[in-house]
């Protein structure tokens, strides 16, 4: 929470980017610190240089008394198998310490916003079956879709 008491959502900034991936490792349970270095660096780099798919302002942390407590990424996908444009939630991840505190529902919210005004019809996110996660989407608003998930194992 801000020092008004409020959370503070803002933009990933370079310093943020070892605390995400420390909450990253965290929440997983898995050491994948250059995949999320990576996919981190690629929305710091600026609007100028990337597509409205990856924008910066689609890679949020939230800030509890001052320290990066969550974060959530996001992109914008375009008719990827017929599906509209839309947005996508792709990875939340909350400090364990801090669950519950309204750190997920406040950058949902916030990228609901962004959403908004990028104006895509709706946004998706994946969750795995009895994960609480879905808990949560469901309590921001997302219902399941018609649209189904295949996997073929290799």
């Amino acid at each position: 929470m801000g020092e008004d008491g409020k959370i503070e959502v803002r933009p990933l900034q370079e310093q943020d980017l070892e605390v995400v991936v420390q909450i990253a490792r965290t929440v997983t349970g898995e050491e994948n610190d250059g995949f999320w270095r990576g996919l981190l660096r690629a929305y710091l780099m600026g609007e100028g240089n990337l597509s409205e798919a990856l924008s910066p302002s689609l890679c949020k942390v939230a800030l509890e008394r001052g320290s990066v407590r969550a974060f959530m990424i996001g992109d914008v996908q375009s008719w990827q198998f017929g599906v509209p444009r839309c947005g996508r939630i792709l990875a939340v991840g909350v400090d364990p310490q801090s669950r519950r505190s309204g750190l997920a529902r406040a950058l949902a919210e916030e990228f609901f916003e962004q959403f908004r005004r990028l104006r895509v019809p709706f946004v998706q996110c994946q969750v795995q079956p009895g994960d609480l996660l879905g808990d949560f989407f469901e309590s921001v608003g997302f219902v399941k879709s018609d649209w189904i998930t295949l996997t073929r194992e290799l």
